[in-house]
């Protein structure tokens, strides 16, 4: 676990987690100084897993609370679910376009 820049940027691999809202996550990221090495990690090949909230700050932006950008790795949006169709334990949905890349994971 880190928050330093170069540890992020020369990591043999990234697992990105988190629970809240999107804004507080990117915020975080911003404050920390940290959305362009995990750019440039991802750009140089290190692997990166997004779990929760990481998986959702992945996509290009989100729709939760306001238009707000994300880490822009994964083309797509995320975009809350009406409370009336809200289940247990699902707060967002996510929608992503199909890669343009044989082989690419997403």
């Amino acid at each position: 676990m880190t928050n330093d820049a170069k540890q992020v940027v020369s990591s043999d691999g990234i697992i990105l987690t988190g629970i809240g809202t999107y804004q507080s996550g990117m915020t975080n990221l911003m404050q920390l100084h940290l959305i362009r090495p995990i750019r440039r990690a991802v750009e140089q090949g290190v692997p990166l897993l997004g779990i929760g909230l990481g998986m959702e700050l992945l996509f290009d932006y989100s729709t939760e609370g306001g238009l707000i950008s994300g880490l822009g790795l994964i083309k797509g949006r995320g975009t809350e679910i009406p409370s009336t169709l809200a289940t247990a334990g699902a707060d967002c949905r996510l929608e992503h376009e199909p890669a343009g890349k044989p082989g690419q994971l997403l």
